[in-house]
Parts: structure tokens; sequence; C-alpha cells
């Protein structure tokens, strides 16, 4: 009888109720679960039974989206539209791209399936509109992303003007830090958190109000910066998984 009870609870509360998420993850694993982690801690929940389904597709051996842009290297594009057609097969309602990078085939993937698929780089940019006291935007971002002006266009049609830093600092201090042989990708965080920390306060001196973490390792190697107020860094993770909650809690009705 308990059993019996606590299965239409939690049909009445929670599935006929809920939208159910399907994050296309592994690129990278452990940026996939600080997503999956920021998902949990940004959901309302008292108990267990609050929290919302989740089906995440864990895919590590899409190719690599850095060697793809950078050095023309094979295109994810196919394994990424692949991994949100197995997540909508398996009964995923909406999908989200646990990469900024990745952004660059947002269309392959919509386009690969027949459910929303969300979109990071909105969410992130919409967010920083609407910050009070906001107009300069520096983006902290491997190479790759800078170049596909993921950010910059969305921050432009908002009236927002994007830094970033000149292409020899980017690429000594963030791409190092995150694909370099000792960088995060490879399990590094700790001796990786002072070169970004002296990109983040490069931007800072050129004038950003607030600067976005535009790579979803970035989060996992960043503390306090020294002399800088904490709301200044804007963990697009964090925004990205209040917008995978609130879609969830939405209702299709």
């Amino acid at each position: 009888m308990i059993r019996v009870e606590v299965n239409l609870r939690l049909e009445g509360k929670n599935i006929m109720n809920e939208r159910k998420p399907g994050i296309v993850g592994g690129i990278g694993p452990e940026a996939t679960v600080d997503l999956f982690d920021k998902i949990i801690n940004q959901t309302p929940a008292q108990i267990d039974q609050d929290h919302i389904q989740v089906l995440i597709f864990n895919n590590p051996k899409i190719p690599s989206r850095y060697e793809a842009i950078k050095k023309d290297g094979e295109s994810p594009g196919p394994y990424v539209a692949e991994s949100a057609q197995k997540l909508e097969s398996m009964g995923a309602d909406f999908l989200a791209i646990a990469s900024n990078l990745t952004h660059v085939y947002y269309n392959e993937t919509q386009s690969a399936v027949d459910i929303p698929v969300i979109n990071m780089i909105e969410s992130v940019s919409q967010y920083a509109k609407e910050r009070e006291g906001v107009s300069k935007v520096g983006i902290l971002a491997p190479t790759p992303t800078l170049q596909a002006s993921l950010y910059q266009k969305e921050f432009r049609q908002m009236g927002l003007e994007p830094i970033s830093l000149d292409s020899d600092q980017n690429e000594d201090l963030v791409d190092e830090s995150i694909y370099g042989k000792d960088g995060i990708k490879s399990g590094n965080i700790k001796d990786n958190r002072e070169p970004l920390a002296q990109a983040a306060k490069l931007l800072s001196k050129e004038g950003s109000d607030i600067i976005v973490l535009a790579c979803t390792e970035l989060p996992l190697a960043f503390n306090k910066i020294e002399n800088m107020p904490n709301d200044k860094i804007v963990d697009a993770n964090s925004i990205f998984a209040r917008k995978i909650v609130h879609e969830a809690k939405m209702s299709e009705d």
C-alpha cells in the first residue's frame, strides 16, 4: 500500500506537471557533472521527489570542438546531433547542450530532432542584459569560442559591448589552461587557477562590468579572485542550470 501511494504521489506531483530535460554531455565529462550538480542545487526541493527527472547522455567520444574549429579537425556536428536523437528517443521533452563552444553546432542539432533545444548562449546573454548597471561584458573563453563570435553577436544585439583578450593573451592564459598538456581537460585544475584569474583581471582592467565564464570547464577552476567582487564573475553553467530547471517546471499546458 505504501508503494502504491508513493507512486501515485510521484505521478501526480512530478511526472505529469514537469517536462524532462535531456543533456547532451561528455563535452567534457567533468563539466557535465558540474552542470548537473548546479541543476540539483538550483531546484527548490525539500525531498528527493521534488527534484526533476534528468536524462544525461555522457558522450566523451564526440570529436574535439577545439580541434575542429581551430585546426580544421573532424566536425563534431553529426555526433552532437546523434546524441540529441538518442535523448529524444529516450523520452526527453527538451534538450540542452552542456558546452558553450558546442553551440557552434546548435542549428545542426536542432534540425536533427523534433523537440526544442534550449540555447545556453541566449540564456546567458539575456541574463547579462537584465543585470543592472551592465553595459560592457568580458568574455573569458577559449579562442575558438571567440572566433565563432557566439557571445559577441548576442551581446551586440542586446546593446552590450563585448570585451575579450587579444589573441596572444587568450592562447597563453585561457587556451593553455584548458587544453594544454597540464590543462583542466587533463584533470589538473589547481595549477590553472592563477593564469585564469590573471585573464579575468585583464578583462576587468579593460572595463568589463561583468565577466562571463564562457566555457563549461572554467567554473571548475575558479575561486574568489582577490579585489574582485564575487558577483562580477558570471558562471554560464549556473545560469544555464537555472534555465533548465525553469523549463522543466513549466507545464506543457
